[in-house]
């Protein structure tokens, strides 16, 4: 099978950004030794004079039209089986990730991982929340800030997230809030640094969080993966446990280090964490493979916080971990997302 790998080349000195290298270094080693042949196609896109882009900047390309297309000519060129989707974004900006994988639509490509509507609907928390309501799919209460004050409904504490980040960009400590003046006040200065994008004023709920890595089969049955807590080890009483940005990408902080995965976790019903998830994954339309974090309340509600289409696939990321928990190589993993892609 030939298979092309189309990635974003990312923002350097950005562990959140840099870490789809990793992903890319494991896609070729398992596609190697599946005896696939495989081409590496980066998205090389630059904004501003001169291909000017700051680390961070989040505008438009100014050759994104032009990288499209040669994009398009390459594949025409190369005439893959299918495509190695592990396009997160251009330019740092996760709004361009389903652009792409419609772009692979259009062309009639193969590709690993959801399609259009669904990595659509995911990747705005906006968007996902509707959706899980309008399905009686438990998710914390949530208000929506578009840079006017309107009124919010829910009880503190509550947490603010970018309706549009992925990988806790944005979310720390100081997102969770339990005086409501000091989050208004707080929220203008949050919306600009943000680049005005929707903020997601929700309930934080206060309990145990859970991982559910999902798997399809190419039969269409889906794989529930062993479930994996978030334990947060020796953490102060007055800080929010919670998986912000320094607990996933900064290896040298408190919060990374004092954060444990830990799988077949006692003293909670599995089956309806399982069964939640399963019901995300028709709701939200997904395939191939996705995670849908969770939350467990002291009074054992089940709230969904996120759905990940086209979670990180790193050889240290939570999915890979969950893949080899279920006793499968790495290249059950590959061959599986790829088969189901030709469906």
């Amino acid at each position: 099978m030939k298979v092309a790998v189309v990635y974003n080349e990312p923002v350097k000195g950005k562990p959140d950004s840099e870490d789809v290298l990793d992903e890319v270094s494991f896609a070729v080693r398992v596609l190697s030794e599946l005896g696939h042949s495989h081409k590496l196609f980066p998205l090389r896109c630059v904004s501003g004079k001169n291909g000017d882009n700051p680390a961070g900047a989040k505008k438009p390309s100014s050759s994104l039209n032009e990288a499209v297309f040669y994009l398009m000519f390459q594949l025409k060129k190369y005439k893959p089986d299918a495509i190695f989707n592990l396009v997160e974004g251009v330019n740092d900006d996760p709004v361009y990730q389903q652009f792409f994988v419609l772009l692979f639509e259009y062309l009639g490509y193969p590709f690993t991982g959801s399609g259009y509507s669904a990595m659509l609907s995911t990747s705005d928390k906006s968007i996902a929340k509707m959706l899980m309501n309008g399905f009686n799919i438990s998710t914390p209460v949530y208000d929506e800030y578009r840079g006017m004050n309107k009124g919010f409904t829910g009880k503190p504490p509550w947490i603010v997230k970018p309706a549009l980040e992925d990988a806790s960009i944005g979310i720390d400590e100081t997102s969770v809030y339990r005086n409501k003046k000091h989050m208004l006040a707080s929220l203008p200065r949050i919306y600009e640094r943000h680049g005005r994008q929707t903020l997601i004023v929700e309930q934080y709920i206060a309990g145990r969080e859970f991982n559910v890595s999902l798997l399809e089969q190419p039969g269409g049955q889906v794989e529930v993966l062993p479930v994996a807590e978030i334990v947060f080890n020796e953490w102060p009483e007055d800080k929010p446990m919670i998986v912000g940005y320094s607990a996933k990408w900064d290896k040298k902080s408190f919060e990374h280090r004092h954060t444990q995965r830990m799988f077949h976790p006692p003293d909670v019903k599995l089956d309806v964490i399982a069964h939640t998830a399963l019901q995300c994954w028709k709701v939200f339309r997904l395939k191939g493979y996705a995670r849908v974090d969770i939350r467990v309340a002291e009074d054992s509600t089940v709230y969904v916080l996120e759905i990940n289409a086209n979670p990180c696939i790193s050889p240290d990321s939570g999915f890979i971990a969950a893949v080899r928990e279920a006793g499968h190589p790495d290249s059950y993993f590959v061959s599986t997302i790829l088969e189901v892609s030709m469906r």
